[in-house]
């Protein structure tokens, strides 16, 4: 894939247990495919990144915050915000989201998003797919 020619040579392109998209390359815990979709390189260990959520309050109440990195070359790349009240179902939130704020420091977008759940415990996850 074009992502693995980044940081990848050719012979090890071929070894999928060492390059594919759903291997952790340096052993920090994260996938080679959030690795790129996050923008960060799969072979240097990097502990900061991911989702994180805070709870926020405006004039209209309060809210989760969502801040995740986005890799601006990685448009072959679908990403969906996900809530569970039960860890078991998952459902798209993506038209629930309303934007906060962003910036872009180089090709790595940090993007910052609210969301506004009905009521009880919610858990956030991204759900990132290749655009075939």
């Amino acid at each position: 894939m074009r992502w693995q020619k980044e940081f990848f040579t050719d012979p090890e392109i071929l070894d999928e247990e060492f390059s594919g998209p759903e291997v952790d390359t340096d052993g920090d815990g994260r996938m080679n495919l959030i690795e790129y979709t996050e923008g960060t390189n799969p072979r240097v260990p990097n502990l900061a990144g991911g989702l994180a959520a805070q709870v926020m309050e405006d004039i209209v109440g309060r809210f989760f915050q969502l801040s995740h990195a986005r890799n601006a070359k990685a448009f072959d790349v679908l990403h969906t915000m996900e809530a569970s009240e039960n860890l078991a179902t998952w459902e798209d939130i993506e038209d629930e989201l309303f934007d906060i704020s962003s910036s872009q420091a180089g090709d790595v977008i940090q993007m910052n998003r609210g969301h506004r759940p009905v009521a009880g415990k919610r858990f956030y996850r991204m759900k990132y797919e290749f655009d075939r």
